[in-house]
């Protein structure tokens, strides 16, 4: 068991007030406030990057400062021009804002300014009447200067300004954002950026963040992972935010601040899932909520059905709301990997393609306007691959959830065939955010793969497969937490930070066809058979998709798709997934040339064929492997001549073991891959051009 460790997070730097005038006292009341008060200026410079601490005078930081280093200006709700008299302290659009320009070295470089909203909270969870606060971190400088002028929630009248200067030769703030190669991510600083992770949507019971969620990031960064997938959609959950129509918990969004440090300590990247379909369906057969959306008339919202959200000018309103508060409060934040709409949003009532489409349309660019550190926007499905929106030019990446849609005995097959299908289909990055062998009965698939086999393949053969992060399991806290499953993230976390992926284009070799009939048939969870499902008529539901694809359509590809797609045979036990990285043009050199990935899988490594409640005799000898030879000729023709270096890794410890000669490739004909080390399941190899 990993030992779990309390963090020390830095604390914020200094305070200092300066006092603009009096007037009366602030009154607010729930969500619509009157305004009038004590003035009073507040800046807090904050580090939680680890970048070192900032001195200021006279409100702004003395020069310079570090790159990253977190900026908060505070002003009291009392202070004239602050907050709207009759507005939403929750609503940008009624609260101060700051207009930031960069000072570029060359005048033709000038940018215009950059608005940067404040948001309503109350320091420190207290009980204080709270302020309004304006972040600024300043990321990948050119000039490294910044004029930051603070205005009234109106615009017309100047608070504050103030000068900043930025040490650039600093280390940058690690934004995420789509790399050169559209097919892999990238940090602000240019550096290739691979996600290992896990979803953790919620804790249940949790009180704080500290003895929730922290542990399981703790836990995850110790072997090696730095990304993580939450939901702040829930409300029974402590990061839960819109709990009543445009009044959000001011308890829920600090722990979301506290999370985020949480994550910016330990070098972790969240993905913020905003909304979930959970709330916007009415469905007997899905875990919905509709009852107590907060969009729903009978709560207060303006909604009679719940399939009016995407469509309603003003529950548009009210989420383009949300999402600014989200930004102003969270963007600054470099562990922000990305924006996530809607996790499952095909489940919602009378959901339609194309009403996604146009609503997507809107909110995406919106967010790209008002956020100044342009993180990535995406939006995730349950049951469909949605072109109409994974098209759209502001969604950043793909994602798909998976639950052995396209085979549910084997995550190797499972995840390759959703991996290259998604990569090939959109010239965007692709991961699988949500996997596993099935979506239900999850804690009987535990106890048939206790040591995580569906797991490890699912992993390595989404990193072997066009995945721009390894795929990422739903389930964390009945499957990874309490069966110690942490340990299979080193290896992945290893292989994959020693490539510079975006450095390449990645092509993906290989594929192969099941044979017809020849297929598995699970039903999908519950006490239901397969042949009780094709007799009431069930075959065509959705929750139906890859699950009894013998009872239903006699193994028709258009259910299991082919099996083994994207894998070379090489023995009839042993597999091979390949994928070649030709260097960009732009980057090429000594560092960047062509790059070779295998991994070579036992096929009868299957949580499946291995099920832990059979008896040992009943489960499928695993053939160990020893002497192995690759003829590139026959399994990949398309490799590139030349003399590679080679280097094998154990894909469990980690352990990386270089061959004793290079391989000579420079005629197909003689590229023979020798000295394999010997291995039982799986074993990762790595080619580097000479």
């Amino acid at each position: 068991r990993v030992e779990k460790r309390q963090l020390e997070l830095l604390p914020f730097v200094g305070v200092r007030f300066f006092s603009f005038g009096n007037t009366s006292l602030l009154a607010l009341n729930a969500v619509m406030c009157k305004i009038s008060f004590v003035a009073t200026f507040l800046l807090i410079i904050g580090n939680l990057s680890r970048t070192g601490r900032a001195q200021y005078t006279n409100g702004c930081p003395a020069s310079p400062i570090a790159q990253c280093t977190l900026i908060q200006w505070d002003f009291s709700t009392s202070t004239a021009g602050v907050v709207r008299p009759t507005g939403n302290v929750f609503n940008a659009s009624d609260v101060a804002f700051a207009l930031v320009t960069e000072q570029h070295l060359l005048p033709s470089e000038a940018t215009p300014p950059i608005r940067i909203s404040g948001f309503f909270h109350t320091p420190n969870q207290s009980d204080s009447p709270g302020i309004i606060s304006i972040r600024f971190r300043p990321a990948r400088s050119k000039g490294g200067k910044f004029t930051v002028v603070f205005m009234s929630y109106d615009g017309q009248v100047q608070l504050e300004t103030c000068q900043i200067a930025v040490d650039t030769t600093t280390e940058d703030c690690k934004f995420i954002s789509v790399g050169e190669n559209l097919q892999n991510f990238k940090t602000s600083g240019d550096a290739s950026w691979f996600g290992i992770g896990m979803n953790l949507g919620w804790v249940s019971h949790a009180t704080t963040i500290s003895t929730s969620f922290q542990p399981y990031m703790q836990n995850l960064t110790e072997h090696g992972g730095n990304w993580i997938r939450v939901w702040l959609t829930d409300s029974w959950d402590i990061l839960f935010v819109e709990t009543a129509l445009g009044n959000y918990s001011l308890t829920n969004t600090a722990n979301i601040d506290e999370l985020l440090g949480v994550a910016e300590h330990l070098g972790m990247k969240v993905m913020l899932c905003i909304e979930s379909f959970n709330l916007f369906c009415s469905k007997s057969n899905a875990p919905c909520s509709w009852d107590s959306c907060v969009y729903n008339k009978k709560n207060g919202g303006m909604l009679d059905s719940a399939d009016q959200f995407f469509t309603h000018p003003q529950a548009q309103e009210y989420f383009k709301m949300r999402l600014e508060y989200l930004v102003a409060r969270y963007a600054h934040s470099p562990s922000v990997f990305a924006w996530e709409f809607f996790n499952e949003v095909d489940i919602t009532d009378g959901f339609s393609p194309q009403e996604q489409q146009q609503w997507v349309s809107i909110m995406a660019p919106f967010v790209a306007a008002i956020d100044p550190y342009k993180h990535m926007i995406s939006t995730s499905f349950c049951c469909h691959d949605v072109p109409e929106v994974f098209k759209l030019p502001d969604i950043s990446y793909t994602m798909t959830h998976t639950y052995g849609s396209h085979t549910h005995s084997d995550m190797a097959a499972n995840n390759r065939y959703w991996s290259m299908l998604m990569s090939r289909e959109y010239a965007k990055p692709t991961f699988i955010a949500e996997f596993g062998t099935g979506a239900h009965q999850q804690a009987q698939q535990a106890e048939a793969d206790p040591t995580g086999i569906a797991l490890h393949n699912g992993i390595w053969s989404s990193v072997m497969s066009g995945g721009a992060s390894g795929a990422n399991t739903w389930w964390w806290d009945s499957w990874v937490q309490p069966y110690g499953l942490y340990r299979l993230f080193d290896a992945p976390a290893k292989y994959t930070a020693a490539i510079a992926w975006h450095a390449y284009a990645w092509q993906y070799v290989g594929a192969a066809a099941h044979a017809p009939g020849d297929c598995d048939d699970v039903p999908p969870g519950g006490p239901y058979t397969c042949a009780q499902q094709k007799s009431w008529g069930k075959c065509n539901q959705s929750f139906m998709q890859g699950f009894c694809c013998k009872t239903c359509w006699d193994c028709a590809e258009s259910c299991t798709g082919p099996t083994d797609i994207g894998y070379v045979t090489v023995t009839p036990w042993v597999r091979l997934a390949a994928a070649i990285g030709v260097p960009l043009s732009a980057l090429e050199g000594e560092t960047h040339k062509v790059k070779v990935l295998l991994w070579l899988n036992n096929k009868n490594n299957t949580w499946l064929s291995q099920n832990a409640t059979l008896p040992k005799d009943q489960r499928v000898p695993l053939n160990p492997t020893t002497g192995l030879a690759l003829r590139f000729a026959t399994l990949i023709p398309t490799l590139p001549l030349g003399q590679y270096r080679v280097e094998f890794m154990n894909t469990y410890t980690g352990e990386t073991t270089p061959a004793t000669s290079v391989l000579d490739c420079r005629s197909l004909v003689s590229c023979v891959l020798h000295d394999i080390p010997a291995f039982t399941t799986d074993i990762a190899v790595t080619l580097s051009q000479q």
